[in-house]
């Protein structure tokens, strides 16, 4: 089961990492009104507008918190140090063509259904590589992402706000639902 976030056909490399170049930091915030209800979120997808093979971003963090806020600022936000943040994914992610792509959380996120949601992924991959995804994203406003990027070395600096958010999946664990039904009556062949 999932709540799907956003509809539109615009393509970003920026969020939520951005391939080409050896580093990156991005952060989006979805809104209450578009996620509605609590959920323990376990797995997350992104729809990729292009067409990878078998292209690995290595060394990825997703980090999550409920917010109150929106994003007014790009100043970069180290989630390994604020402990706002839980770390639900760390590892590579492999893109193999175009369509949604599942990302299994390492840990499930409890989002509380009264906040907003926001994300923050780190490409910590320190090389890059050509033909890198592109994803298709959703024009907001007021902005509600920023990103930064960069070769060399990891861009802990002020980034860029944007007014794209990535279309996402956000799959979660149905709690109190109803039993399979078991036929009682009639008895099987009468």
């Amino acid at each position: 089961i999932y709540v799907e976030v956003g509809d539109g056909t615009v393509t970003t490399n920026n969020i939520p990492a951005y391939g080409f170049y050896d580093y990156s930091w991005s952060k989006s915030i979805y809104l209450q009104s578009e996620l509605i209800n609590e959920m323990e979120i376990n797995t997350v997808s992104y729809n990729v507008g292009n067409t990878p093979s078998n292209y690995i971003l290595e060394n990825q963090s997703i980090y999550m918190k409920n917010t109150t806020e929106v994003i007014e600022s790009t100043t970069y936000i180290d989630p390994t140090t604020d402990d706002t943040y839980e770390l639900v994914f760390s590892g590579d992610i492999t893109f193999n063509g175009g369509g949604w792509h599942d990302i299994d959380l390492d840990d499930v996120f409890e989002y509380n259904g009264t906040d907003n949601l926001e994300i923050i992924v780190i490409n910590n991959d320190g090389e890059y590589t050509s033909s890198q995804p592109n994803f298709l994203a959703t024009s907001v406003t007021p902005e509600r992402a920023a990103y930064k990027f960069a070769d060399n070395t990891f861009p802990a600096a002020e980034g860029t706000l944007s007014v794209l958010i990535p279309n996402m999946r956000f799959h979660f664990i149905t709690e109190n639902e109803p039993s399979m039904a078991t036929l009682t009556a009639p008895e099987n062949n009468s």
